[in-house]
């Protein structure tokens, strides 16, 4: 009994104790505020204590007291004080702030805390007014549209904040038949300022400038008001008729100059000549681009894709001011299938007389209507000779358990699937699904055993070279690249087969820039540019004076002969390309089917 009794009584000495501190808090925040210091001071000095101990303090101030309070936090920071109030008389302080800050903090709150916000609207006010002689229409617009206008505002802002700021979910959700505002700006900003971003950003920023006028205008109405009858009821000196107004001016006017200034861009940038490149990474000389633009004054914005489905998902969604592209072989059939390249005046490419016939009028392009080769190549396995047993020969080595984390599969489902399918003993190009399935369950049961260490695309270049990787399969030219920063790596083409593939310049029909596009493929495809790409990215070039010139232009720039070996595995002799097949490009039910799989793998 006792016992019970003293712990009671320490109880209850500790609640005394709690609220003694409380009280003490109290009146240090209700100091604070009613004190000279800055904002900023005042500020900092509330920070130091909770939220909770400024909610009870703010119900021991006046309304003056508050609303200076209300000025000095921010309106995340008044809505975590605010949490700690009963919710029924949140909007008794809400009425005391300004209509910025009350949109502001009720922005702020949760969408409960909202909803009960709105349900405590005193209905009697609609009956009073439909008494006074207001029909429903006109009290709903003088008298429930008033009262729920902080949830309103602050709705809008929100949503309006969000559909321009989202855009990491909608780029991976949309997919590649639809495109909203945020990713169409993306799509514009990765390439060059055009003149429609000018138009987008001129737009946004006049709303913006719109609505900070009309708000600011708003705030000093009824601040000057306020202060007007402060005058007249305390006799006090008269404050500026518009507090901070020179402030906000000097802000307008930057406004102003940065609008101008974003005109003025546009316009520069409408008059300059340019051309907007899409292709792979280490993939040109990049000299050549530097001597085209001094040679033609056009500007060359060079972007990248790590795959051709990559390059066609940024065509699909906002990609699609590029003017000149290089695709492969497949995925040029599917946009010339889908009309999205235009037919080439070949009068405005004289050097495409230069191209071999036999990367001409292939089976993508049979016509020759939209393409000039860029390159062509082979794809096979390369491995390093000091981490496996014995020479590799076969693309069983993709697949098998021995070399359990050490094998790099590529991350492209037309590629993977090509080698599992050659090592089966069936057609890259098959649509049969229960062949396409059992390439793929040969794939993902290596992946479930641990046979891949990773599914990459440029990041081959780095693992392959540095010796983090036993294996993988990739293309000819970039094994080469790879050979001369380690010397231990080895490139076969299975002797199941394979893909040879030819790359090649396309305009894209949606083009702004057609006769500048025509100036760059052109260059490109000359003779002098096509033995500085081969000798640069050591892919194999379609223009035929190159192609015989390369070795002797190889011994030239360095002194001594070029490998045999090395030139045959850049341009694969005429045997080993008959083991090989070029891509088609497969029917729409197939490419879902392989997206279907893909999507299965989880890579």
């Amino acid at each position: 009994m006792v016992a019970c009794m003293k712990e009671q009584m320490t109880e209850k000495k500790k609640l005394e104790d709690v609220t003694e501190v409380q009280m003490k808090y109290q009146k240090e925040i209700e100091a604070i505020v009613r004190g000279m210091s800055s904002p900023k001071v005042m500020h900092d000095r509330l920070l130091d204590y909770h939220e909770n101990d400024i909610a009870a303090a703010l119900e021991d101030m006046n309304p003056t007291e508050r609303q200076r309070l209300y000025r000095i936090l921010n309106a995340e920071e008044i809505s975590e004080v605010l949490s700690y109030i009963d919710e029924e008389e949140i909007p008794s302080y809400l009425e005391e702030m300004d209509m910025k800050k009350k949109a502001a903090v009720v922005s702020e709150m949760d969408a409960d805390e909202i909803a009960d916000l709105l349900r405590q609207m005193d209905k009697n006010l609609v009956d009073a007014a439909q008494d006074l002689g207001c029909t429903w229409m006109q009290a709903f617009w003088k008298v429930i549209i008033p009262e729920i206008k902080p949830g309103i505002v602050s709705g809008a802002l929100t949503a309006f904040t969000m559909s321009i700021d989202d855009f990491i979910i909608s780029y991976f959700t949309a997919g590649t038949s639809s495109s909203t505002l945020a990713m169409t700006i993306y799509g514009m900003t990765k390439k060059r300022v055009s003149p429609e971003i000018n138009a987008v950003s001129t737009l946004l920023f006049v709303t913006v400038i719109i609505l900070l006028a009309i708000i600011n205008l708003r705030e000093n109405h009824a601040e000057h008001h306020r202060n007007v009858h402060h005058e007249s009821a305390t006799f006090a000196p008269a404050p500026k008729k518009y507090p901070g107004l020179g402030k906000k001016i000097a802000a307008g006017a930057m406004a102003c100059v940065l609008l101008a200034v974003l005109i003025v861009t546009g316009a520069a940038a409408r008059s300059e000549r340019v051309v907007n490149v899409c292709s792979w990474g280490e993939y040109i000389d990049e000299s050549l681009i530097t001597e085209f633009e001094e040679k033609t004054g056009i500007r060359v914005n060079y972007q990248t894709a790590e795959s051709n489905e990559a390059l066609y998902s940024l065509i699909k969604m906002g990609g699609a001011d590029f003017d000149v592209i290089v695709p492969s072989d497949y995925m040029i059939a599917r946009l010339i299938q889908e009309d999205m390249l235009a037919e080439l005046d070949y009068a405005a490419i004289p050097n495409f007389q230069l191209m071999d016939p036999q990367f001409t009028h292939l089976s993508f392009d049979p016509e020759n209507k939209y393409t000039v080769p860029y390159t062509w190549g082979s794809v096979g396995i390369i491995y390093n000779t000091t981490m496996v047993d014995e020479p590799i020969t076969s693309w069983g080595a993709m697949f098998d358990e021995k070399y359990a984390g050490q094998v790099l599969m590529i991350n492209n489902s037309r590629d993977a699937l090509m080698a599992a399918l050659c090592y089966l003993g069936y057609d890259i190009n098959t649509t049969d699904e229960a062949q396409l399935t059992e390439a793929f369950q040969l794939v993902k049961n290596a992946k479930d055993k641990g046979v891949y260490q990773a599914f990459v695309m440029d990041e081959v270049f780095g693992k392959m070279e540095g010796g983090n990787a036993a294996i993988t399969m990739y293309y000819a030219g970039d094994y080469l690249t790879m050979l001369e920063n380690n010397e231990d790596l080895a490139f076969v083409i299975p002797e199941e087969g394979s893909n040879w593939f030819v790359d090649a310049m396309c305009v894209l029909k949606s083009s702004q820039h057609k006769d500048e596009a025509y100036e760059w493929i052109n260059f490109i495809a000359s003779t002098d540019s096509n033995l500085a790409n081969m000798d640069y990215i050591w892919y194999a070039s379609p223009n035929a004076e190159a192609l015989a010139e390369y070795p002797a232009y190889y011994e030239e720039q360095y002194g001594e002969p070029l490998d045999e070996e090395i030139y045959n595995i850049m341009a694969i002799p005429d045997e080993e390309r008959e083991r090989c097949e070029i891509y088609v490009n497969l029917p729409q039910e197939t490419l879902k089917f392989y997206d279907k799989l893909w999507t299965q793998l989880g890579v």
